[in-house]
């Protein structure tokens, strides 16, 4: 990259920062930092949810091929919840998310 294309970024990254900046630090500025904090959260959750999922996979067909049926009870019994929350997640996740686009569109007209 040569010396001139470098300016051009740095202004370019200046002049996004300076009408950003109001939108980060501003009045109402906690609002989106809890909201993408709690994306963070939400985001750990999901990847704690699909590592539970893939241990259930694999306690499920451990049932099943043990012929255990207590145990593949309670597989089943434990996929509701599991399917529920990633459910729930995802959903959260894209309304966090839209939240943010719609708050960030907002501030910028």
């Amino acid at each position: 990259m040569s010396e001139t294309e470098e300016a051009v970024s740095h202004r370019e990254w200046a002049r996004f920062w300076e009408s950003a900046s109001g939108f980060w630090l501003g009045l109402g500025a906690w609002r989106i930092w809890l909201l993408c904090a709690s994306l963070v959260v939400i985001v750990g959750l999901q990847l704690y949810v699909q590592f539970r999922l893939n241990y259930w996979n694999r306690d499920f067909f451990d049932a099943l091929e043990n012929r255990s049926a207590g145990r593949l009870r309670m597989q089943a019994l434990l996929l509701v919840p599991l399917c529920a929350a990633s459910v729930t997640l995802a959903v959260a996740s894209v309304w966090g998310r839209m939240t943010v686009q719609r708050n960030w569109r907002e501030w910028l007209t």
